[in-house]
């Protein structure tokens, strides 16, 4: 599979990560960014495992970022002001991933998960790899 676009792999069970996505989807400046979840066969094809992920990745120019640094770059293709986010980059990745993880850990008991994680796909159409 060739992965020409940048794209964003989510946890599609996590209702947090689905909004973020919806929120992406939103404010995205132009339809650069395809999407695709831990569990598809495009996740697989990038090497990433779909055991208990905790990270929102992207996959861009053959580089694989994960918490802060994904987000911080995902925030480079929204509309601003959310774009502004991708300037908190300059902050030591250890306290940005500190704080990433700390919401990572606890997004199923604060947002809960998804029942049917098959609607999010469905409504991106051709911008979700399988």
């Amino acid at each position: 599979m060739s992965f020409d676009s940048p794209t964003l792999i989510y946890d599609s069970d996590c209702v947090l990560c689905s909004r973020v996505v919806k929120f992406v989807l939103r404010y995205e400046v132009e339809k650069q960014l395809v999407f695709t979840d831990f569990q598809s066969a495009a996740a697989s094809d990038l090497g990433v495992e779909s055991s208990a992920p905790d990270t929102l990745l992207l996959y861009s120019n053959n580089q694989l970022l994960d918490k802060s640094r994904a987000a911080f770059a995902i925030a480079r293709y929204l509309k601003s002001p959310w774009r502004w986010i991708s300037h908190f980059s300059i902050l030591p990745l250890k306290l940005t991933d500190s704080v990433y993880d700390f919401v990572a850990r606890r997004r199923y008991r604060s947002f809960g998960r998804v029942d049917d994680s098959c609607l999010l796909s469905d409504s991106l159409g051709q911008r979700y790899l399988p």
